[in-house]
This record gives structure tokens, sequence and C-alpha cells, in this order.
């Protein structure tokens, strides 16, 4: 079974042969590989690498996407795996590792389309874009195309998530996705506080 292709019309077959049958190290490849289609619109319109040449702007982007995914992947792994056990999971290690791998399959979708803004754009992609109301240098219809793409490939990565959390740690998806949850809601909160802090400390150091 080729997961790259099965993860669209056998989900539930794929992920548990993910999670019983394949290695880490095939995890890592398949989030290498998502990285690689997501990384290029994570600095698509930012101009923070406008200076390069093309070639150094996709090395820099796709070196800094792949190296943050793989930590990330660990990050996650360790944190489901952890939360998952308070809410009466049994997951293992490797288990958790490759149910993370499988929510990822879906977003491997997003290559083809950022080979082709490349093709269609090149350095541009990556500019700032130009104008008061401005938020993208892309063609209104294309920008669109991606973030429908984009966002109907994270709901089906979340579903796949859910599943593989919940065959992971032998309970259910609505589980899984409750585990996702309160994942996101701990990362909320770190994110709001830190504001918080940053504010705070912007207006401290300001009187």
């Amino acid at each position: 079974m080729n997961p790259f292709l099965s993860i669209w019309t056998k989900p539930e077959q794929t992920l548990r042969d993910m999670i019983d049958r394949k290695s880490i190290g095939y995890g890592i490849l398949v989030i290498v590989i998502a990285s690689i289609g997501t990384g290029v619109f994570s600095f698509a319109d930012s101009g923070l690498l406008s200076g390069f040449s093309l070639p150094a702007i996709l090395f820099i982007s796709l070196f800094l996407a792949t190296a943050m995914s793989v930590f990330l992947y660990f990050l996650n792994a360790g944190l489901y795996l952890f939360i998952g056990k308070l809410l009466g999971g049994k997951g293992q290690w490797k288990q958790m590792c490759l149910a993370i791998a499988s929510g990822s399959l879906p977003m491997i979708g997003m290559l083809p389309i950022s080979i082709i803004a490349i093709l269609i754009y090149g350095k541009d992609l990556f500019r700032e874009p130009v104008g008061p109301f401005a938020v993208t240098n892309m063609s209104f219809g294309f920008y669109l195309f991606y973030l429908i793409v984009m966002i109907g490939l994270s709901i089906y990565g979340i579903v796949i998530l859910s599943k593989a959390i919940g065959y992971a740690h032998q309970f259910s998806a609505l589980r899984g996705f409750g585990t996702i949850m309160i994942y996101a809601g701990i990362v909320f909160v770190i994110v709001i506080l830190l504001a918080i802090a940053m504010i705070s400390g912007i207006v401290f150091l300001g009187l």
C-alpha cells in the first residue's frame, strides 16, 4: 500500500498500515515532503527573503520549513502522547510519531500547487505586496484557489489525525479530536500570555 495515494481512497486502512508497519524514519520522510509543499507559501508575500536570488530563497525557505517541521513533529508527538494518556489512551511513542505523520499525508497535496506558483510568479512570489490593501502578489484567482485547497487539505488532515490519534491510543476518533483541541487550547493560552507579557514589557519600558 502506498500511503501517498491510498490516504485519499482508503484513509483508515492507510493510517493503520502506517502506525502498525512503518518506521519513524518513514514518518520523518512524510513530514519532510509535506513541509516542502507548505514551506514555499510560509514565506510567500513576506518580503523577508526578497533580497536573495530565487534559488537561495527556495533553499532557505525549504531548509527552515523542513527543520521546523521535523522539530514540531517530535514535539507534537510527545504532547499528543501525554495528553492522550491523560484521556485514558494507551499509545506508545512510535505509534504517536506515525499517527502525526499520517495526519500530514494530505498536506503533500500542496506540493504541486507550490511548484506551479513558483513557475508562474518566480521571485515575485516572495516579495512584499505593494499597496496599503494588498495581501498577496498572486492573482486573485490563484490566491483564492490556494486558500480553498489549503483549507480543504487542512480539514481533511485534522480528520485523519483525529482517527490516527484515536487508533494509536486505542480510543475513539472523537477523543482523538478532543486531544487535538486540548493541545490547541494550551497553545492558544500560551500565545495570549506571551502577547500580554510582551505588551506589558513594551508599556513598562515606554514609561
